[in-house]
């Protein structure tokens, strides 16, 4: 995987991540006080520490730590997802809301998916 690929790829799943962080702020900022920190919290915990990690992991492309961050991802991606279908079935959010949230989380789930695959080849070729 070149240079430019390399960060083309981390730029794109960057770039929809803090689309999906704002997305989420805008979201919990209409979310009643008395599930601020059930929910809120969490939320945005999860998609700061996604595009977070998602710049970590440029920094650190060519260490052993680069795989477990870009998973790390995966799973905060996991864990905002059930937040939000917990925050659907409790009528917080309509269906509508979730589902654009969810794919937008799935996209970005997808990506990582492909990025986490080229980075093991890219290892077990070297």
């Amino acid at each position: 995987m070149s240079v430019y690929s390399k960060n083309h790829k981390h730029h794109q799943i960057w770039q929809n991540s803090v689309d999906l962080a704002k997305d989420i702020y805008e979201l919990t900022r209409e979310l009643p006080i008395d599930i601020e920190y059930d929910f809120v919290s969490q939320m945005r915990y999860c998609v700061d520490t996604i595009h977070s990690k998602i710049v970590e992991g440029v920094m650190r492309y060519y260490t052993n730590d680069y795989p477990k961050l870009l998973s790390d991802c995966l799973k905060y991606c996991s864990r905002l997802e059930k937040l939000i279908i917990i925050l659907k079935d409790l009528q917080y959010i309509s269906e509508i809301t979730a589902k654009n949230r969810i794919e937008k989380i799935n996209n970005i789930s997808q990506m990582l998916n492909n990025l986490i695959r080229d980075v093991n080849m890219f290892y077990s070729a070297n």
